[in-house]
């Protein structure tokens, strides 16, 4: 069983609020420097196998600045849009606690249809059951809470795809 801390970070407004806050969980080192060969390793393969699309997927990808990509790809679609005095309909989409809603049941699947190996599924597998996090403050720490689904805030196999759907990894 994986034991974790997890402590909030204050975003913006009132610090009374707990909504204002942001939980980052904090791993032991083995662990995270184990997930993170695991998840190189797993993108690795994804890529040399073309499972993949790489004129799509930005995020998260390695050596890649999708974020700054996809957004002047966007400006410059706005700025085509302007000047032939079209209109353009821009959706940007925030799921909210995308991270910690995802069953772990989702997560081996997409594991599965994105053909990881049947060893890196279960290793995988292994990192979530029996997952346990507590809650620490200054003034207080919880008992230790079973993670059920989702995966948390500064886990190193936690990634989102450009569609905002959760792939561990990816």
């Amino acid at each position: 069983m994986e034991n974790a801390c997890t402590v909030l970070v204050h975003k913006k407004g009132n610090s009374d609020d707990p909504a204002n806050f942001r939980p980052i969980t904090h791993e032991s080192v083995p662990p995270k420097v184990f997930s993170s060969c695991l998840r190189d390793s797993a993108f690795s393969f994804l890529n040399q196998n073309e499972f993949i699309e790489a004129e799509i997927q930005k995020g998260f990808t390695p050596k890649v600045a999708g974020v700054l990509e996809h957004t002047s790809m966007m400006a410059n679609i706005i700025e085509k849009a302007r000047k032939s005095q079209r209109s353009v309909v821009v959706t940007l989409l925030d799921l909210k606690n995308a991270f910690g809603e995802v069953h772990h049941n989702l997560i081996k699947e997409v594991l599965f249809c994105h053909h990881i190996p049947d060893k890196a599924q279960a290793l995988i597998s292994s990192l979530y059951e029996g997952f346990h996090t507590a809650v620490i403050t200054d003034h207080y720490s919880t008992p230790a809470i079973p993670v059920g689904r989702g995966v948390l805030q500064g886990d190193c196999l936690a990634l989102k795809n450009s569609h905002g759907i959760i792939l561990l990894p990816i």
